[in-house]
Parts: C-alpha cells; sequence; structure tokens
C-alpha cells in the first residue's frame, strides 16, 4: 500500500513552477479543496505499480489484470494499493485501474532505465526528501521516484516518471531540483546532479539534463527570493480595501500561463487568467480587445466574459490576423481550455450545492458499460451450463514488447519477427522549439492526403 502525505506543503515541490513565477497563487488558493482528476489518478495508480516493481524486483507484466485502488481516507490522506489489499478503515475508492498491456508496457520501459541507471550505485524508489532547509522553508518535502547514488559518489540521479502526455522537460525543472537539493549529503563533493524526466506515453527515451552544485545553490537561491514574494503578496492581499488596491495586487502578483495554472486551484477566480484567455480570443489585427472593461475586478472575484457577438466577431478575425499574433494567441490555447475546464467545475459544484440557475439545470450523464461483477462467478455460471473454455474466454496474443523481453535468448526467432512488425507514422502536430523531435521541413517534405484547409468564413453566417 502507497500511502501520501496528509496534505500537500503550501511550497511543494510539484508545485513549485507555479509559486517560483506567480507569487500570488499561494495565497488565492487557501481554503480551496483539493481535489484530483481522473488523468491524475491514472498517473498515481501508475506510479504505485512502478514504485511496486522497483521495490520489489518484479516486472510489471507480472502484475497483468491486477486492479489498482486509489482510495481517500478521512484527514486528507489519499494512497493506492491492489484490490484485495489493505487500505485504511473508512477510506473511500476514488478509482479502479487495472494493469493492462499499455500501462505495463510504459511501466516497463521506466523500470528498465532505473535499474540500469542504478547499477552499481544506490537506488531509493518513492523515497521523501526533505528540501525546506535548503529554499529557508522549514517543513517542505517531496517525494522522489527514484533517487540515486553512482556507486563512486560522484553523480546524483533524480529521476520523474511523468504519465502525462503533456511535455515535461529535465533542463532547469524545479521539481527535480528541489529533489536533488533535499538528497543531497552534507559530505558530498564535486557532485554532478543528472536531472532524468521519463515520460513513456511520449517516448521511450528520457529527457536528460546535467548540472553542478553551483547550478544548484543558484536555483536554491531563487527559490528562497521566490517564497519571499509569496509571503509578500499574501500580506498585501489580507490588507486590500478597496477595488483599485485588488487590481493593483493583481497585476504585480499574479502571472498567468499555461504552466503556472495547469493544476493552479484559483483558476476559476483569477481575474488575471480570465483577462489573458479573454483578449487571447477577442485579440484583432491591431492588438484592441472589445468587452474587457469589466475584467478589472477584484483579486478574488470570477470575471465576467464578453457578449456571444463579440466572440464570434473575434472568431471570424482569426483569419484575417497576422501570423505572430496567431502565434500569441495559440501559445495560450491549453490555458484558455484549463480555465474553462475550471470555470465548468465551478459550475457544476455550485449547483450540486443548491446553487439555481434560470438556463442550466443539472442532469444524469450516460450510464456507464456494462460489466461482470464477479468474473469468476460468472465463469462459473457458463461451465455448468456446458460451454466450452474457448468460447467463454478470449485470447490475446502478447505484445511486441512482451515478446521481445522473452526473447532475449533467442534472437534467431526475434529476428524472423522483424518483419511482421509494424509502426504507424506520427501524424504532423505543432510542438516548442525545444521539443528532441527532428522539425519537418514543408519546403522539402512531399507530403500528400492533407485536406485543403476550410476557407475563412464570412462573419454573416456566425452571427
Amino acid at each position: 500500500m502507497l500511502e501520501a502525505a496528509p496534505q500537500h506543503h503550501p511550497y511543494s515541490a510539484s508545485g513549485s513552477y507555479r509559486w517560483l513565477n506567480c507569487p500570488g497563487s499561494i495565497v488565492m488558493q487557501k481554503g480551496m479543496e483539493d481535489t484530483s482528476s481522473s488523468d491524475a489518478q491514472e498517473g498515481s495508480a501508475a506510479h504505485f505499480l512502478a514504485s511496486e516493481c522497483l521495490l520489489n524486483g518484479k516486472s510489471p507484466f507480472s502484475y497483468l489484470g491486477s486492479s489498482i485502488i486509489c482510495w481517500e481516507s478521512q484527514g486528507g490522506k489519499s494512497g493506492q494499493s491492489f484490490y484485495g489489499g489493505k487500505i485504511p478503515n473508512g477510506a473511500t475508492v476514488g478509482s479502479i485501474w487495472k494493469v493492462d498491456d499499455v500501462m505495463a508496457e510504459h511501466i516497463s520501459g521506466y523500470c528498465d532505465y532505473v535499474r540500469e541507471a542504478a547499477n552499481g550505485g544506490t537506488l531509493l524508489a518513492e523515497q521523501k526528501v526533505d528540501f525546506g532547509s535548503s529554499i529557508g522553508c522549514p517543513g517542505a518535502f517531496g517525494t522522489g521516484d527514484a533517487l540515486i547514488l553512482s556507486g563512486d559518489g560522484t553523480e546524483q540521479i533524480v529521476v520523474d516518471l511523468k504519465y502525462g502526455r503533456v511535455p515535461v522537460y529535465a533542463e532547469n525543472n524545479p521539481q527535480l531540483s528541489l529533489y536533488a537539493l533535499g538528497a543531497l549529503s552534507p559530505l558530498t563533493e564535486a557532485l554532478l546532479v543528472r536531472l532524468v524526466i521519463f515520460q513513456p506515453r511520449l517516448s521511450k527515451e528520457p529527457d536528460e539534463w546535467v548540472c553542478d552544485l553551483e547550478t544548484l545553490m543558484k536555483f536554491s537561491g531563487k527559490a528562497k527570493r521566490a517564497i519571499g514574494e509569496c509571503e509578500q503578496a499574501e500580506k498585501q492581499y489580507l490588507g486590500l480595501q478597496s477595488q483599485q488596491q485588488a487590481i493593483e495586487w493583481a497585476k504585480k502578483f499574479l502571472n498567468p500561463s499555461e504552466k503556472t495554472c495547469t493544476w493552479c486551484r484559483a483558476k476559476s477566480t483569477c481575474p488575471a487568467i480570465a483577462k489573458k484567455c479573454l483578449q487571447g480570443v477577442l485579440v484583432t489585427q491591431d492588438a484592441n480587445t472589445d468587452g474587457l472593461e469589466d475584467l478589472d475586478a477584484p483579486a478574488n472575484s470570477i470575471c465576467v466574459a464578453p457578449d456571444d457577438l463579440g466572440v464570434r466577431k473575434a472568431i471570424a478575425n482569426v483569419a484575417t490576423l497576422d501570423f505572430r499574433m496567431v502565434e500569441k494567441v495559440y501559445a495560450n490555447r491549453k490555458l484558455f481550455a484549463d480555465w474553462l475546464k475550471a470555470v465548468e467545475g465551478r459550475m457544476l459544484k455550485d449547483m450540486l450545492n443548491g446553487a439555481q440557475s434560470e438556463e442550466w439545470k443539472l442532469v444524469k450523464g450516460r450510464r456507464g458499460d456494462r460489466e461482470w461483477s464477479d468474473e469468476d462467478e460468472v465463469a462459473v455460471v457458463m461451465k455448468k451450463s456446458k460451454l466450452k473454455v474457448v468460447d467463454i474466454y478470449n485470447r490475446k496474443l502478447i505484445s511486441v514488447t512482451q515478446a521481445e523481453k522473452m526473447l532475449k535468448k533467442t534472437p534467431d526467432t526475434w529476428e524472423k519477427l522483424q518483419p511482421l512488425i509494424t509502426r504507424s507514422e506520427g501524424g504532423l502536430t505543432v510542438a516548442p522549439i525545444k521539443d528532441k523531435r527532428q522539425a519537418v521541413n514543408m519546403k522539402e517534405e512531399a507530403l500528400t492526403g492533407f485536406e485543403c484547409l476550410d476557407e475563412p468564413v464570412p462573419i454573416n453566417d456566425l452571427i
């Protein structure tokens, strides 16, 4: 059973990018419930599987068919365990995830990398690290997925498993830097630190960045200064006495961006993110905006969106925007989507608590798919009805990854299978410049099968 801490420290490692860059976020989130999304719980289940494999020396494929429970108990504790294992008394089940071929294959790549990196050295999996003293904030801590000290003691490796599909990079990564600070030994000299992001859903190759102790100490100083700004932001926030003061506070201490806002609990009430998102939608060729007069609201109130006609006109204007302006809007696309999702969550929460609307109502969604409540009992009933085993169970060929592992000692058989392996090409997509994938040169690439882009939609057709 893997159990998390009762609650996250305000200056947590996982939220470090936010408080390092948006000082006002700490005080704006106070008192807000920390909810866990389905994606986050799936990631927690994958991390649990990885830790069990590393701690027990097992392969993820040995857990195929097992179910992982994500649970929550009173006092804010949460954790994971295998179905049938122990969970705290009174804990409620948040979600259940089955270990399938896909999850096992992803985690297998991660475990192989960690074990190889730790060969000859010391490996600590799911290790709590206290980094508070390094940033002037006693009590701040985190949990490192894999901490490795090389056999000769000259390199410390911090590996973080990311199960999501949003690219994360190791260079100057604040979360891993905090883990590295917490794991440093006072006796360490001339140590190099290697930060590693392993994101199996995006690549089988890890993203790595090596730095020295001097670089790590500079980051420590930056973190201390950021905490000072957060404390200043909180002090001024609690002393706000007018709307104008709130506006000035927001301009000084709120810095919305995709990275800072993704996991911020204050998204639905933050005036800075609302203004930034709506400006992105309502931007025009001369960079003027419409309908934003009402966005200069107090820092603790939600902002009012412009009217429907203004948004429709803005959509029509997209076809005529300068490409540099399109770049700026595109850079904030996920921020806007996250903000809308936060607003939807706030709407649902308020209506569940009794809020009434003249335009919206609560309804039940589509029922879930049918499934067996007890597969063993179902099999007994079917066998008693003289159904054949071949008719009851589905047989499935093992995956390419499983075959590759199984046939390591028989390379001739693996070689014969090579012509039978296929892999589809990935579609074209837009990625940040620092993404390690090779850029596609449209002038040299002969592309076929792409539909022509639609012509701009006349504004009269949208109104």
